[in-house]
């Protein structure tokens, strides 16, 4: 999603998908997204993205909640399962320096019956961003070359037949600090789900799935500070 991607299993099929690094540029500007409302305690914002029929999501919300506590639960992929309720299962693929290879199966959304579905992504992690002590990103983006985990994904797909593999999938989570300890939580994802997925309900499903993200972060960080 990691950077869990959840909401992104539900976003429509593009006809075209620009380069990652591209993805990632749009993602991280400030300009261009347009409100699309407070669900749950969460701004949610959407942004066309060039080169593509997908949209773009963002969600934000500010808390206090203790930062690190929040941040070690994000990197902590391997164990994102026991944080939301939308996972089979999170695997740590291969660490190097400040990068992370994994995989992640989604369970199919209670309220709607869609396949699960699975990704394969590497995830890049930044700390401390401009000397600001607490303010770090977590970047995914869809891993282009899967030839070394090909096992892996046999593995996947005889556990769980039915799983579709997301066609791409890129965000981040970030982390600022602000005064008196609130922490500015924002999450950014641009996803094509693959399979097909009628419109309404890929909205109504996204509207329900980025809050939920969030905010099962945040009460897992509460529950881990206790």
């Amino acid at each position: 999603m990691t950077l869990v991607p959840f909401i992104g299993l539900f976003l429509s099929t593009a006809l075209a998908i620009p380069a990652s690094s591209r993805i990632q540029e749009v993602l991280q500007e400030e300009a261009g997204w347009s409100y699309d409302g407070l669900k749950e305690g969460v701004s949610v914002y959407t942004k066309d993205v060039p080169g593509s029929e997908l949209s773009a999501w963002k969600g934000v919300r500010v808390v206090q909640v203790d930062l690190d506590v929040l941040w070690s639960l994000i990197c902590d992929v391997g164990n994102h399962d026991q944080v939301s309720d939308m996972l089979h299962e999170t695997v740590v693929l291969a660490r190097q320096g400040d990068r992370v290879d994994y995989y992640q199966v989604s369970r199919s959304p209670r309220f709607v019956p869609i396949s699960e579905r699975y990704w394969v992504n590497f995830a890049v992690i930044a700390e401390d961003i401009g000397g600001v002590k607490g303010h770090h990103t977590r970047t995914w983006d869809s891993l282009e070359d899967t030839t070394p985990y090909t096992q892996v994904i046999e593995g996947i797909l005889t556990r769980y037949p039915d799983a579709i593999r997301l066609a791409a999938t890129h965000g981040s989570w970030e982390l600022r600090p602000r005064p008196g300890g609130e922490v500015e939580i924002i999450y950014r994802t641009f996803s094509d789900p693959g399979g097909s997925v009628p419109g309404g309900v890929m909205d109504y499903l996204s509207g329900r799935s980025l809050p939920n993200n969030i905010l099962q972060f945040e009460e897992a960080a509460r529950a881990r500070s206790q």
